[in-house]
């Protein structure tokens, strides 16, 4: 018994392994259009396909970044993401080819993200709010869990 254990463990690795290097896999000759590609995605799931594509395929590394730099100065508010972006583009780019990074985008996108919360946010402190005054007007304190089906409905 204790011998099938022991093989069924290392099948499972060996299969992780497999898997594990099939994901790694680097593409060397890419004939795709990857405009096309990514037109078939929205949102982070743009963003996150063109980082997958800039690093598993070298030949259309500086494309994909370039393309990511403008879906993120275009979409998000993320100063983050656009950093880190540029400079895998700025390391992978022909000396001198890579763009500038729009510090005037930075500078006004970290001053705006802050004032700008999203829905959820301005959602859950509203609930609080309304619970807060709920509580002070009866004497009753309200369970989180309470709040949370509340404000999920």
């Amino acid at each position: 018994m204790v011998e099938l254990v022991d093989r069924d463990i290392l099948n499972d690795v060996e299969q992780n392994e497999k898997c594990a290097a099939a994901a790694g896999a680097i593409v060397q000759n890419a004939n795709l259009d990857l405009d096309l590609i990514v037109s078939s995605y929205t949102g982070y799931a743009r963003y996150q396909r063109l980082i997958y594509i800039a690093d598993h395929c070298p030949p259309l590394r500086v494309q994909a970044l370039s393309m990511t730099l403008n879906y993120l100065k275009s979409e998000t508010l993320d100063v983050q993401a656009y950093v880190e972006c540029h400079r895998k583009l700025v390391a992978s780019a022909p000396a001198g080819q890579a763009p500038a990074q729009d510090t005037q985008w930075v500078e006004a996108t970290r001053k705006l993200a802050p004032a700008k919360p999203g829905k959820i946010g301005r959602r859950i402190a509203l609930v609080k709010a309304e619970r807060h005054q709920r509580e002070h007007s009866t004497g009753v304190r309200t369970s989180w869990l309470f709040i949370f089906c509340e404000w999920a409905t």
